[in-house]
């Protein structure tokens, strides 16, 4: 790897975009540096927000992200920041699953986490996933992590 790759998630405030960004960059911070940082309005709830992530193994020299090498869209409007690879979420409608697999769509953030992981081709760390997710709901959160890598 020898190129900074940058993925942003588009998400509304609720969504659990946030805590989704935060566990993948601790994820990705044990073998990349990584770089994270969000905008959104925190004025209005339900707003907009991004999660503008950048990993690589070596320095990175400008973590401002225009244009990703994947755009994680869960918003239906256009959405004016671009990637390369759009994830098919319409083939995983992840809150729908979440809520027939698990029986509430508040894990839809962790199975797209795996999904995510499993198309950058970052393996599972069960051990990883034990430290860096919170205790609550922590057993649901890694069954739902497995789902979406495995679907």
């Amino acid at each position: 790897m020898n190129k900074d790759y940058k993925i942003i998630v588009a998400g509304k405030g609720g969504q659990g975009i946030k805590l989704l960004m935060t566990v993948l960059a601790k994820i990705l911070s044990e073998k990349f540096n990584v770089s994270l940082y969000y905008n959104y309005d925190s004025a209005i709830r339900g707003g907009k927000i991004f999660g503008f992530l950048t990993f690589s193994k070596e320095k990175i020299g400008d973590p401002l992200i225009l244009n990703g090498d994947y755009l994680v869209n869960l918003i239906v409007e256009d959405v004016k920041y671009m990637g390369k690879e759009e994830f098919d979420l319409e083939k995983f409608d992840v809150f729908a699953e979440a809520e027939e697999k698990f029986k509430t769509n508040k894990v839809a953030n962790m199975m797209l986490l795996g999904y995510i992981l499993k198309k950058i081709e970052i393996e599972i760390d069960k051990g990883l996933l034990d430290k860096v997710l919170p205790e609550k709901f922590k057993d649901m959160n890694i069954e739902a992590i497995n789902y979406g890598f495995n679907r």
